[in-house]
């Protein structure tokens, strides 16, 4: 890679360099490193940043196999001896890594080829859309550069975290140079509130069930569009859980990547939300936004997809007593993605075997809806996602329903939807 000077443009007045950026520009760190910060600093210009700011921690989503120009890339960037200067994690991959996958061969040996060219600049190959699971995981204030995009949005809205959706190869440029341009959600005044959704007059007892959260999340995502929503009118505190998957589905449907939630959120109590425009949110609403995804009881169901996000070890705890206590002896798969980390901890707990002894097949590294990491199904999925089943009608070209835990576990079961929750609107 040669390393160019700072061409006389990356001077604007608009953008304020810091010595360490000029450096950069200069080759001082090496010549990948002045590629990354021109990228940077082009980027930072062309969003009207004024300077680039530090950041803690930065979650690639390049960590999958798109192809030979992209090998070829990063190839060039190790042969240039780049590494991260920041904690860096990588998102899930194209293929479960594991020896014991149902991945094919070819596509474990392509993503395997990717994410050892990341390690081999310093990333750390946790291969997880939850970073915010691993150790260490950012808290209120901290700046981090993430690309996934349920992470962006829980690490601003749960956490009180900043981050863009950083795009990718801007991500790794951030990770190179722990420098990322200063502008949308790191900025004050991007963080307010544009809209205001007033959800009291859905029953008290509808925040006891995880779908809650997720059809709340897909009609965010339709109707908000890239809107800073504040919620107001939970009468309690709903768990991390219902608040990710809130937010995963509104970055699915829609492009949310910061919802405030009155009384639930770190930064909620900062605004006012008298004078927004607002939305009442009612039970018709969440019945409609569920529609698509509701089936016919007893139709024929060919595989259960959980985990998408990957499984927190709470899900996977839950998971474990229902099938523990319900002796359940599934007809048709079911496919639980998690973290290594996640499922390491469950392994400790003696768990893993329990899932396993009773057909649950645990996938780590990748996402069961990413092209052939499983089995293509034959017929509908059943899941308890809806960014699941938001993507997985796209990229798999399959049905898809939504339901409870309680609902997928009765189905695969029998191998036909089986409404055995009690969830009100499906």
């Amino acid at each position: 890679m040669k390393n160019n000077p700072m061409p006389a443009e990356y001077n604007a007045e608009q953008l304020s360099l810091s010595a360490f950026d000029r450096a950069c520009l200069n080759g001082a760190e090496g010549s990948a490193i002045a590629k990354a910060m021109r990228f940077l600093v082009g980027i930072g210009q062309a969003l009207g940043a004024h300077r680039l700011i530090d950041v803690e921690h930065c979650h690639l989503v390049g960590s999958y196999y798109s192809g030979v120009a992209d090998v070829k890339f990063l190839q060039q960037l190790v042969k240039a001896n780049a590494r991260v200067r920041v904690p860096t994690t990588l998102n899930a991959s194209s293929a479960c890594l594991e020896r014991k996958s149902p991945s094919p061969e070819a596509d474990r040996a392509a993503a395997r080829g990717v994410v050892e060219l990341y390690t081999a600049m310093g990333c750390e190959p946790q291969l997880t859309c939850a970073p915010y699971h691993l150790p260490h995981r950012p808290s209120l204030g901290s700046v981090v550069a993430w690309a996934e995009s349920n992470a962006v949005v829980f690490a601003n809205s749960v956490l009180g975290a900043r981050s863009n959706k950083t795009v990718q190869y801007l991500d790794l440029c951030a990770a190179l140079t722990g420098r990322i341009p200063e502008s949308g959600l790191y900025l004050d005044s991007q963080r307010e509130p544009t809209c205001h959704v007033d959800c009291s007059l859905l029953p008290s007892g509808s925040w006891d069930f995880p779908l809650t959260g997720e059809l709340i999340g897909l009609w965010l995502g339709y109707h908000c569009g890239t809107e800073v929503p504040i919620l107001s009118g939970c009468d309690r505190t709903p768990g991390e859980d219902l608040l990710r998957g809130l937010g995963a589905a509104a970055a699915s449907s829609g492009a949310v990547s910061l919802f405030h939630f009155e009384g639930v959120t770190p930064e909620a109590h900062q605004y006012r939300i008298q004078n927004l425009p607002g939305t009442q949110l009612t039970i018709g609403a969440l019945t409609e936004t569920a529609a698509p995804y509701r089936g016919i009881p007893g139709q024929a169901v060919s595989a259960i997809c959980l985990g998408t996000p990957h499984y927190s070890l709470t899900q996977l705890r839950n998971l474990a007593e229902h099938m523990i206590g319900t002796n359940i002896r599934p007809r048709i798969p079911i496919y639980v993605t998690t973290s290594r980390y996640n499922r390491d901890a469950l392994r400790n707990e003696l768990l893993d075997g329990e899932l396993a002894a009773r057909g649950v097949q645990l996938l780590v590294d990748t996402c069961s809806y990413y092209g052939r990491a499983v089995p293509l199904p034959d017929g509908p999925v059943l899941t308890d996602s809806a960014k699941w089943a938001y993507y997985g009608a796209g990229n798999l070209g399959v049905t898809t329903l939504l339901g409870e835990l309680e609902d997928c576990l009765a189905t695969a079961a029998s191998g036909r939807l089986t409404r055995a929750g009690s969830f009100p609107w499906l």
